[in-house]
């Protein structure tokens, strides 16, 4: 909990990528890609030398393949543009949150804290994350490009706000007080 005088204003915290965890995703992501590539290479041609095994089997591995290796590819890629980024990947003030973390590409922008109705500690993927609770979840929503409101469409149970993942330079936990104090002195102002 952070402890301060009700006279004194709260400054601005700024969070950036967490560049080991950047590092280690990006590298994860290439042996993924990696793997899926051999994996799209020499596991159709031995289906198709075995007599019984159907061509669609020999077809569906090799889509299987290199659909893995351009998803993890595109994966990588984002990790190395998130580690190369001089934006905050995080900005807590009294104004509200500027997300450039809850998305892909990008996070939800500027949040002002009226906006959003709880924060709280979940998980999701099995990894610990802040979320945060919009008061209207399909307005919130129209913040992302439309194709990331899509991806938060399908995927079921995905906050609208998840703060998560290997670039999270702070704990959750820690990371969750702290705009809980910043969102509660933001509010009995």
């Amino acid at each position: 909990m952070l402890c301060r005088s009700r006279e004194l204003p709260l400054e601005d915290v700024a969070y950036y990528v967490n560049r080991k965890g950047a590092k280690r995703a990006i590298l994860s992501c290439l042996g993924l890609s990696l793997g899926f590539f051999l994996f799209a290479i020499f596991v159709p041609p031995y289906i198709g030398e075995n007599e019984g095994l159907s061509s669609v089997l020999e077809v569906i591995a090799r889509v299987t393949g290199i659909a893995g290796t351009i998803a993890f590819t595109v994966l990588g890629l984002v990790f190395l543009r998130r580690l190369l980024s001089r934006d905050p990947y995080l900005v807590i003030s009294e104004g509200g949150v500027f997300d450039n973390a809850s998305g892909m590409w990008s996070g939800a922008g500027q949040i002002d804290w009226r906006e959003i109705a709880d924060i709280r500690l979940s998980r999701y993927q099995g990894l610990p994350c802040v979320e945060l609770v919009p008061e209207n979840r399909e307005q919130f929503l129209q913040r992302f490009g439309w194709m990331e409101r899509i991806n938060r469409s399908l995927r079921l149970g995905y906050p609208a706000a998840a703060i998560r993942g290997p670039l999270l330079p702070v704990e959750p936990d820690v990371l969750a007080e702290q705009m809980r104090e910043y969102r509660r002195s933001a509010l009995d102002t």
